[in-house]
């Protein structure tokens, strides 16, 4: 039968020695804090949160209404902290050197960096659904109209087949992997 008693604590007084010491308590990873993002690098993150979100409000996928918006904010919140690296590590301007319209005027910038990179690949889409919608209308069947949970658009039952057809072979291509790269790559062409 297995021992019972409760095993009495050692005193920490004790010192070990050997390959089964302890480590000291100053190189323990656990006992140091953890590292914090400084003050300086706030208004890069700003300026990156922005250039990142502008692909989320307009990108084909990422601007979906079919997913929560904390989900979305999460996602451009983790991917900016991914993409921190190809930013730099300089702030472009001292928030306390400018004024607020100029750096509001920079982080309207970024947005419209991220907008137009989204953009472009949903123009794609656009002239996707465009077609269904004028072969839908051509065939007879443009009285049938669905609504696009997208979009929120009326469009008929062709353009949607079409319009998800177009987003299976964009995810099959991992499309929305080439959005997330064209974005850091953004970082590197026009830097923050």
């Amino acid at each position: 039968l297995p021992d019972l008693r409760p095993i009495a604590p050692q005193p920490e007084t004790a010192q070990m020695t050997g390959p089964t010491a302890p480590a000291n308590r100053a190189t323990d990873r656990r006992a140091q804090p953890p590292k914090q993002l400084p003050l300086k690098l706030l208004p890069l993150l700003v300026l990156a949160l922005g250039r990142v979100s502008g692909l989320f409000i307009m990108g084909p996928i990422f601007a979906s209404r079919t997913a929560p918006v904390r989900v979305r904010a999460a996602l451009v919140f983790f991917l900016t902290l991914a993409m921190m690296p190809l930013a730099g590590s300089k702030p472009p301007v001292l928030a306390a050197d400018a004024g607020a319209a100029v750096v509001l005027g920079m982080l309207g910038f970024e947005v419209m960096v991220g907008f137009a990179i989204g953009l472009v690949a949903q123009l794609t889409f656009g002239a996707v659904q465009m077609a269904g919608q004028l072969a839908g209308i051509q065939m007879g069947i443009g009285l049938s109209n669905l609504i696009d949970p997208q979009t929120q658009e009326h469009i008929t039952s062709l353009a949607q087949w079409q319009n998800l057809l177009a987003l299976l072979i964009f995810l099959s291509v991992d499309g929305h992997h080439v959005l997330i790269r064209a974005v850091a790559d953004s970082f590197t062409v026009l830097p923050l």
